[in-house]
């Protein structure tokens, strides 16, 4: 029989205990807890600001991960080290996300019309339908662009996007791009909590592992990376096949590791929820899905390694 360490023992006694508590959460609903496991993820989302209210124990460890901190690391340090403060700093941007020529010359603007203009004369885009978009998701679509223009190189000459316009009324979709016209399709982005609810969407959507962030710009990123990937992964060219193939390897390689045959929209919860610990449960449904979420992911500025691997095949150049 294995001797234990203490730290080890101690672990698998937490461990233990955490797994209890996910049994009985749902039957008992929340309540007050004892012990290391239970308290400490309230402790963290005090730290954090957030309201734990209602919430049992793995709720207030996803709200953490919601974040962008590790539950998982953060739990370990503080099983090594009880008695030291755990580092709840969010991780920095990392260097995915260059910033240059055009994310130099974005300003706060003050108008729509002054957003709309600059995104004309600068960055080569038209707004269509959109003069009455609300100026914080205007200024936030210009940022954006201008960040994929520096990250991508070559992304602006390639005339893959061209311009953005409101999606019909009628369509329950969130975004859109539209390969044909090279536009992103846009909903909800007249009024002033626009910018809210799509992180709130956002977020709801990342915690149950559909989609790869909880970023307030997760979906215009998405369908600006369907732009990308329609520009370097294009079947219609060698290099771009040899891009898409590689990718597509990957999908079917990560579905096969997670035990997924066939994508199901009203999959299991708990399925979706283990595809979006490696990128998202949506990525999985296509190949240009697994670009678009992966890219999204990439310009969050802390991407995971299966975005990587994907932007890497992506940006690659000795073919």
């Amino acid at each position: 029989m294995k001797t234990l360490t203490v730290i080890e023992d101690i672990r698998r006694r937490m461990q233990m205990r955490m797994d209890a508590d996910e049994e009985t959460e749902e039957a008992e609903g929340p309540k007050k807890f004892s012990g290391l496991s239970t308290r400490l993820p309230y402790a963290l989302c005090k730290d954090l600001g957030i309201d734990t209210t209602g919430m049992t124990p793995r709720q207030a460890w996803e709200a953490i991960e919601g974040k962008g901190i590790d539950p998982k690391e953060t739990f370990e340090k503080k099983i090594a080290e009880p008695s030291k403060k755990v580092d709840l700093k969010k991780p920095e941007k990392t260097e995915t996300v260059k910033k240059g020529e055009y994310s130099s010359k974005v300003e706060k603007f003050k108008s729509t019309s002054d957003c709309i203009d600059f995104a004309h004369k600068t960055l080569g885009l038209r707004f269509y339908d959109l003069s009455n978009m609300n100026v914080d998701v205007a200024n936030t679509v210009v940022s954006e662009v201008a960040n994929f223009y520096d990250t991508f190189e070559g992304f602006k000459e390639s005339r893959k996007l061209k311009a953005f316009k409101q999606y019909p009324k009628s369509t329950s979709c969130v975004a859109a791009y539209a390969p044909f016209t090279k536009e992103v399709l846009l909903r909800n982005v007249k009024r002033k909590d626009s910018l809210s609810k799509m992180k709130a969407q956002a977020e709801a959507q990342k915690k149950t592992g559909f989609w790869s962030t909880g970023d307030t710009e997760h979906a215009m990123r998405h369908e600006i990376g369907h732009a990308i990937g329609y520009w370097l992964a294009n079947r219609g060219d060698e290099i771009g096949e040899k891009r898409y193939r590689e990718i597509r390897k990957l999908r079917l390689k990560t579905k096969s590791e997670l035990g997924i045959d066939k994508w199901n929209r009203y999959e299991k919860p708990e399925i979706v929820k283990k595809a979006g610990k490696v990128l998202s449960y949506y990525s999985l449904y296509s190949t240009h899905e697994f670009i678009a979420e992966s890219v999204a992911e990439y310009m969050s500025g802390h991407p995971r390694e299966t975005a990587k691997k994907v932007v890497d095949v992506l940006l690659r150049k000795d073919w």
